[in-house]
């Protein structure tokens, strides 16, 4: 067994790390893959796209219709003009419900 066990160290000691060389011509192996995960039960395989399609419908209608309402004021913002604290755009409507007293 001495002899044995020394031709294999000095077989062992010839390779890098105690390895064998790839030999291509030994086909590996082809395994199967493993099967599709189990569908989920009642109303849970509708939750995630119902949700999806929701966030989207959401995200889509306020990216269509992003029409700024109070342009004056953004506008007004940006130039640097100072806001008076008493301009309403009621004045109007208060000044026909003193004319009609």
């Amino acid at each position: 067994t001495t002899a044995s066990s020394s031709s294999a160290t000095t077989a062992a000691a010839d390779n890098i790390f105690g390895m064998r060389p790839i030999d291509y011509s030994i086909v590996p192996p082809i395994r199967a893959s493993p099967p599709p995960p189990p569908s989920k039960p009642g109303l849970q395989k509708y939750i995630a796209p119902a949700s999806m399609i929701i966030m989207f419908a959401t995200v889509g209608y306020f990216y269509v219709n992003n029409k700024n309402d109070n342009f004056e004021y953004w506008a007004a913002m940006q130039s640097g003009e100072a806001l008076q604290m008493g301009d309403d755009d009621d004045d109007y409507e208060d000044e026909e419900e003193e004319e009609d007293k």
